[in-house]
């Protein structure tokens, strides 16, 4: 009984001093809050209604909402300093940092003769990085968006700036779905490393002739398109696959990511090398007419892209397809329909649906969407290996 009680206190000794060691072995990340992506000049032309809306005063009080929810974030493996001593300054020396920059808006108008709806996109990543050596260690993108029907008499300007706060901040009519509640999930199970051995990230996006005619027609420039190709498969790549991919830059700055904080710090950090690559091109949108009746006409809706997987260090291309899908709808000869916003969602469900083919190719999918000459075993061998040599590794399996 007396050896019993030994032991008993013995292991509720071991068992304080596992517990106290491990929460000694927490790591520090400061977390320094909203960030926009370029100096202040870039982000008003980038991101007008964002800037506009998140005004110093509105600005301090979005930080204090997302702060909260971080520091609702329970790790075992480490604690993230939102306040006082050490935390929330870009200023405070501390090495590993991360914060939420956000990266670009995207407003559609879908004006139809059954009625009207705005869409808000709006993209961010959540970025790590060695603030000492000034240098971006990770990045993983965040997207959500969020609709609303108006009429002849809504004020634009009024709607623009709720969506804005709505998708970024909190939506109550869409619970959990803002970029703000996003990052609190991803905060829960993301990984910080003070360095990853392989970087991934979306190097060019390529616009065909096609393709650009459509956008023109449709009041989109290419660059503000470019963006947001990159930004989305990026998303749905990091999303799907649980990876990091490094942010997608145009021009001088393919090395560095410039941004600004709450503090306005307008500080630029390089880049890691990237190991792997990926280059889109965006084919082209075509529209369709598959049947007409006297009242009613039935289209369908093609978007074309390609997608490039490759080895930067050996030069070797990975995977090389185009693809394509289509959406075929029935209308009433009668009402009017903007074509743009079908694209936009074509391409973003054929990007996700390409992601699910690099863990398992589908048969029936590949001969559906990938417009190849190649046999559906030499396709799906060049997927796998994206998976097993990129993906895989990345994730350290």
């Amino acid at each position: 009984m007396i050896k019993l009680r030994k032991y008993s206190l013995a292991g509720t000794f071991f068992v304080c001093l596992f517990a106290a060691t491990a929460l000694q072995a927490k790591q520090n990340v400061q977390f320094l809050g909203i960030a926009f992506v370029g100096g202040l000049k870039d982000a008003k032309v980038t991101m007008p209604y964002v800037t506009k809306v998140l005004n110093e005063s509105i600005r301090s009080n979005a930080n204090t909402e997302l702060l909260k929810i971080v520091s609702n974030v329970d790790r075992e493996d480490l604690v993230f300093l939102t306040g006082g001593e050490g935390g929330g300054s870009v200023n405070s020396g501390s090495a590993l940092a991360t914060a939420v920059a956000i990266s670009a808006e995207s407003f559609r108008d879908n004006r139809t003769s059954s009625g009207n709806t705005l869409k808000l996109s709006l993209r961010a990543q959540i970025l790590t990085f060695d603030f000492t050596n000034k240098r971006v260690i990770s990045a993983f993108p965040v997207y959500s968006a969020a609709v609303r029907s108006y009429d002849d008499t809504t004020d634009m300007e009024a709607l623009r700036e709720q969506l804005v706060l709505e998708t970024l901040i909190k939506n109550d009519e869409d619970p959990g779905k803002s970029i703000f509640d996003l990052v609190g999930k991803k905060l829960q199970s993301l990984t910080f490393k003070e360095g990853w051995n392989i970087n991934l990230k979306v190097r060019d996006v390529t616009v065909n002739p096609t393709a650009e005619a459509i956008l023109k027609i449709n009041n989109i420039p290419v660059d503000a398109y470019k963006n947001w190709l990159a930004a989305s498969f990026a998303s749905s790549l990091s999303d799907f696959h649980d990876i990091p991919v490094l942010p997608y830059t145009q021009g001088e700055a393919v090395s560095k990511m410039r941004l600004l904080f709450d503090e306005r710090n307008d500080v630029s950090f390089s880049l890691p090398p990237a190991d792997f690559v990926v280059n889109l091109v965006a084919r082209g949108f075509v529209t369709k007419e598959l049947d007409s009746t006297p009242k009613t006409t039935t289209k369908t809706h093609i978007v074309g892209m390609e997608v490039h997987f490759s080895d930067v260090a050996f030069k070797k291309r990975l995977y090389a397809e185009n693809m394509q899908m289509g959406r075929v709808v029935r209308y009433s000869k009668d009402s009017q329909v903007a074509e743009w916003p079908l694209y936009e969602e074509v391409q973003l469900v054929l990007i996700t649906e390409f992601m699910a083919q690099l863990v398992k190719p589908d048969k029936k999918w590949v001969s559906r969407h990938i417009k190849s000459k190649s046999k559906f075993r030499e396709i799906a061998k060049k997927m796998q290996t994206v998976n097993i040599k990129i993906i895989q590794e990345i994730k350290g399996k």
